[in-house]
């Protein structure tokens, strides 16, 4: 194998797993957000990096040094990839989030033709253009929003209705959501049943929606008018089990490693899936006829594609409902 990463050679690649760890996702980058975002969201954190590293050691490996641990830590090892789940589901990719999220963008985006900012030799940028000049880039902060807000400019009305919106919490409405997944039997055991995620495309499907809206529904609702997001939950690596990716030693070989099927065996206690999938989709109207046209299309959507429809009529609250 070509070793590809510049500064340091194969007998200092554990060097590279510290901040951004590529192999298994296990790094001081996530111990430090995890830490502060569960300090101040109150979730607790249940994982021990303090103990991990009392176990953590170098071992030399055919394909570069890596950092392993002992196998008595596996337990929490899950528990740390736990968090990285527990955090997304409620807060990063909470629905109010990515509501918030989807209404600050579309303002942004309707101001973009008309707010400037100087850059390099003085020339004036969009908010778009600034990506390819630091010195407008650098003016990008919190102060477009209360820009938009005080402008008297008609120019800005959208998206200045769209910042009134968010501070009063009038925000968009979420009318269902749904879990892309469905159960299969696996090759390997055709009696168990294993969960399988459904690919979907948020454009494809809002047009889907869309279509199944009733004539008169179509007068006052444009395909715009609905928004769709898919949120994905995982322990870092999809589908995958990031713990397989860990080496191991034990305490009467503490110099050799062991991957993780040659020291446990089939546990109930430990998680077998490791990646889950939502969509949800929203309508940006405050009517509320339209948001049950909405919802009626959405349901009648997941039937058709044999999935199961549920209520998500939260549009503002607390983030950690």
């Amino acid at each position: 194998e070509i070793w590809s990463y510049k500064g340091r050679g194969k007998d200092k690649s554990y060097l590279y797993e510290i901040v951004a760890n590529k192999r298994n996702g296990i790094d001081v980058d996530k111990w430090d957000y995890f830490a502060r975002d569960s300090l101040h969201l109150g979730i607790p954190n249940p994982f021990d990096w303090k103990r991990y590293l009392r176990f953590a050691r170098v071992l030399h490996e055919p394909d570069g040094s890596q950092i392993c641990t002992r196998d008595k830590e596996i337990t929490n090892l899950y528990d740390m990839f736990h968090a990285r789940y527990t955090l997304h589901r409620r807060a990063y990719q909470h629905r109010v989030n990515k509501i918030l999220e989807a209404m600050m963008v579309e303002a942004l985006k309707e101001a973009n033709d008309y707010l400037l900012f100087p850059g390099k030799d003085g020339k004036m940028k969009k908010m778009s253009e600034s990506i390819d000049d630091m010195e407008a880039y650098s003016k990008l902060n919190d102060h477009i929003m209360w820009t938009i807000l005080c402008t008297t400019d008609d120019k800005l009305k959208k998206s200045r209705d769209l910042v009134n919106r968010i501070l009063t919490r009038d925000l968009y409405f979420c009318v269902g959501q749904t879990q892309l997944k469905k159960k299969i039997g696996s090759h390997e055991t055709p009696m168990k049943l294993v969960s399988q995620l459904i690919d979907i495309e948020n454009d494809c499907t809002e047009k889907e929606i869309f279509e199944r809206l009733s004539g008169e529904a179509k007068k006052t609702i444009k395909q715009g008018d609905i928004i769709v997001h898919i949120a994905n939950f995982s322990y870092g690596m999809a589908e995958k089990d990031p713990v397989e990716h860990v080496k191991f030693y034990t305490k009467y070989d503490p110099n050799n490693t062991v991957e993780i099927s040659k020291i446990i065996q089939d546990s109930m206690a430990l998680p077998r899936e490791f990646s889950e999938r939502f969509l949800r989709v929203c309508v940006k109207q405050k009517d509320p006829e339209v948001r049950e046209w909405v919802r009626g299309a959405f349901e009648e959507w997941c039937s058709h594609k044999g999935l199961k429809a549920k209520p998500g009529d939260v549009s503002a609250g607390n983030v950690m409902d």
